[in-house]
Parts: structure tokens; sequence; C-alpha cells
């Protein structure tokens, strides 16, 4: 099992759900870090959740509620995620950009 803080720790935790997140960046921030990491300008085009669900492909309602709960209700979404606590918990968590490096091969450019 790997471990990701100290055990004594484990207590706190008992009975709670804690929120992992290794950031939270906007969509210029991740269109940003795709162009640099693909080579290819990548921008971000925001839409609404309405715009989102109404698109057609599978799971654009999902898709669309996620984005409008975010939207809506950002201040309690960023804070189950609260960044402080998921470092102290984890002090090297993997950035968007590692992933990008890891996973710019499987992400089709046509």
């Amino acid at each position: 099992m790997l471990e990701l803080f100290d055990p004594a720790r484990a207590k706190e935790f008992i009975g709670k759900t804690t929120g992992v997140a290794g950031g939270h960046l906007t969509g210029t921030q991740m269109a940003a870090s795709l162009t640099a990491a693909l080579g290819q300008e990548v921008r971000y085009n925001s839409i609404t959740p309405e715009q989102c669900r109404a698109s057609g492909f599978p799971g654009a309602e999902d898709l669309g509620n996620m984005f409008q709960f975010k939207r809506d209700f950002e201040e309690y979404y960023c804070g189950a995620r609260n960044l402080d606590l998921a470092r102290a918990l984890n002090p090297s968590p993997q950035t968007f950009e590692a992933w990008l490096e890891q996973s710019k091969n499987r992400i089709p450019l046509d």
C-alpha cells in the first residue's frame, strides 16, 4: 500500500470525504499548456452549460451539468478540493503539465 501521509493523521479522516486536486486551472491556462505540449495552437472556447448539453455527443448532458455545478458553485467546488490539504496528503501531486508530457502522444491532432 502506498502511504501518502503520516499514518498518525488517519484518524482525522475517518468518516470524512476529501477531494483531491493537483490544481484549479482556467480554460485559458489549460489551452496554453496544451499549446506548449502539443506544439500546435489550442484556443479555449467558452460555452455555457446549456450549449454543452445541447451539443448532442454522448455524455454532453452530464458534462454540461458538471460545468454548471462548477460555474454556479465554484467556491464550494474548489473548497471541497482544497489544494493545501491535497498537497499535505501528497506533497508530489502530478501537475497538468506533467500529465500532458506523459499523455500528449495519445491526444489526436486531426
